[in-house]
Order: structure tokens, then sequence, then C-alpha cells
């Protein structure tokens, strides 16, 4: 889709290298992302004054940014994982932070031209997780996606490969 837009696209990659599979996946993605498309590596506190208004952007994934936000957020995930009044209350601080940075970020995307694409997972539909820490993430992505359909003009859901336009 962004490459139809006929503009040029920046791709935005939220990704770490954090272990070899991951680098092996970034690396995977870089030779079949075209060539000619910009770059913009990070996942929070983004820049575009770099990308003139009439550019494409491509986010991709919304997803692990939110991953690696709330993994700068929580040092000590096994400790959290256990269901007591500070971690619920750390839980929702967590979600505010989370809903922040996605919203600065909306706002400075609000404030271009171009088209953008944001690239997110629908956790939401299997089974309740069966880890308070892994309920709280699919609880917060959930948030997060909410917050981008409900600003986007424009919403597709694409489930094994068929992409359906839900919104827009």
């Amino acid at each position: 889709m962004a490459q139809k837009t006929n503009k040029k696209v920046t791709y935005i990659a939220t990704s770490l290298p954090i272990d070899e599979e991951m680098k092996e996946r970034i690396k995977k993605h870089q030779v079949t992302r075209p060539k000619d498309w910009g770059l913009i590596e990070g996942y929070k506190d983004f820049d575009f004054s770099s990308i003139i208004s009439a550019e494409t952007i491509l986010l991709d994934c919304i997803t692990i940014m939110v991953t690696n936000i709330i993994f700068d957020e929580l040092k000590d995930w096994d400790n959290f994982d256990q269901l007591t009044a500070k971690n619920i209350e750390f839980a929702g601080q967590i979600e505010e932070i989370v809903l922040a940075e996605i919203r600065c970020l909306i706002n400075k995307l609000r404030s271009r031209i171009g088209v953008c694409f944001l690239v997110t997972n629908e956790i939401g539909l299997g089974l309740v997780p069966e880890s308070f820490s892994n309920r709280i993430f699919r609880d917060i992505l959930g948030q997060v996606n909410k917050l981008i359909a409900t600003e986007a003009d424009e919403v597709h859901f694409c489930i094994s490969g068929i992409d359906m336009k839900i919104k827009g």
C-alpha cells in the first residue's frame, strides 16, 4: 500500500536487534525493503524534521514499539508477574506512559500532509493470557490500537493475507 502512493516512502523500523534471531529478522527485512525508501530506526521520541510533508510514512510495527517502551519502564518482568496492588498500580502507570508516547506520535503525524501507515497486531482475539504480565500487555496494546483506530482516517484488518477495510 505504501508503494502505491507514488510518493517517497520513509520506513520507521521499531525493532531492536536484541538477539541473534531478531538480528536475522531485521536483516531479512532490510534485504526485501525497496532500496529507495528512507529509514528511521527507533521506537519513541520521533524526529520527523528530515521528512518532507508529501512523503509517505510506514511505521512497522506498533506492537514492537509498545513492547520496547514497556521494557524501558519495567526492569523486573519476573516479579511484575505477581498479582499485587503495587504491580496493578504500576501497570496503570506504564499504560499511561505508552499512551502518551502514542498520542505524541499521532500528533506529529497529524501535522504532516503525507500518508501514514501504522502496522500493528491484534492480539486480543485469542484466549485470555494466563499470566498477569501477558494480560497487561494485551490490554495496553488493545488501548493503543483503539486510540490509533479512533484517530485514523482508514483502518484495515489483514487476516490470512486478506485485507479488509473496516473504517473509512
